[in-house]
């Protein structure tokens, strides 16, 4: 009996050793599968000759080098239309003109508020972009005064002599004079105008000058020449620029009395019909322009603020 039931033990074991090597090959077989799979599934979502990267915002893949506070002012292209020049001042009055600059307005807030305190607010401020003037530029718009934007411009000692940081170089790119404009621009806010500060080398380049001028006018600004250097060209670039532009015919403290520069400040406007004069914010320029500008009327003179002279 028991020899007899032999062969179907046997039988029975090879068929559980079949069965366990077929489901040991199957998954084996499925296994050697999974590879190929993944790869024919990666190679229809992205073909390994375009692979596909997250896009980085525009700020990420080229980060400004300056803070935010820092940015400038975008220049508008000098294709736009500029704004439409400021309606003439005092348009019925036929008399001789004047106009009077104080210049460096902010270094010493002192003067500078002395100055919008006392004096007329035809006279105009240009103050310099160095200190924070926020306050008083809105102080002298809240007297009336026109305020100018004191543009930093490189004299012919620089760099042994220098208006400051920032400043306007003959050897700069114009980009680059052009984001210095921006800056000083956005220092000095709502200016009607600008004039430089120094610039005896700056002035005389037309080449240097040429693109700030053009930035200018489009803003729809005035330019002043301080008349640095008699040699300045600043009034014939923005002229041939389309750009407003007039220029300063006296240093009134510079050297001399005050009385007599006021004098011949005079003389020229009744000989011109016009004169624009230079000043900083002293008090003993302070008190003679008071004095001074009382006596105009009675001599048939109009004191007028200085853009109104820019054509």
């Amino acid at each position: 009996m028991e020899i007899a039931d032999e062969p179907r033990r046997l039988t029975a074991l090879q068929l559980l050793l079949l069965v366990a090597l077929f489901v040991g090959l199957a998954l084996l077989f499925v296994k050697l599968l999974q590879p190929l799979a993944a790869s024919g599934a990666s190679a229809v979502a992205a073909p390994p000759s375009a692979p596909v990267e997250p896009a980085l915002p525009v700020a990420a893949a080229s980060p400004d080098p300056e803070p935010a506070a820092a940015t400038p002012v975008a220049v508008e292209p000098a294709t736009a239309s500029p704004p439409a020049a400021p309606a003439p001042f005092a348009p019925d009055f036929k008399g001789p003109r004047i106009a009077i600059v104080l210049t460096d307005v902010g270094d010493d807030p002192a003067q500078a508020r002395a100055a919008i305190a006392t004096l007329p607010p035809e006279i105009g401020l240009a103050f310099t972009p160095y200190p924070d003037v926020g306050a008083l530029v809105r102080a002298a718009k809240a007297e009336g005064h026109e305020v100018l934007a004191g543009l930093p411009m490189q004299p012919k000692a620089w760099p042994r002599v220098s208006p400051g940081r920032n400043t306007l170089l003959v050897g700069a790119a114009p980009e680059e004079n052009l984001r210095r404009l921006d800056w000083a621009l956005a220092r000095v806010g709502g200016a009607t105008g600008v004039t430089g500060i120094m610039g005896s080398a700056f002035t005389e380049s037309e080449a240097a000058l040429g693109p700030v001028l053009d930035a200018v006018g489009a803003r729809g600004l005035a330019y002043l020449d301080a008349r640095a250097s008699a040699r300045s060209v600043g009034v014939a670039t923005a002229r041939e620029a389309g750009v407003r532009a007039a220029a300063n015919d006296r240093f009134l403290d510079e050297s001399g009395s005050i009385a007599s520069h006021l004098e011949a400040l005079e003389a020229q406007a009744k000989r011109e019909g016009a004169a624009i004069g230079y000043a900083r914010p002293l008090p003993a320029t302070i008190a003679a322009l008071q004095a001074w500008t009382a006596t105009l009327d009675g001599k048939g003179m109009r004191l007028v603020p200085p853009s109104s002279l820019a054509r």
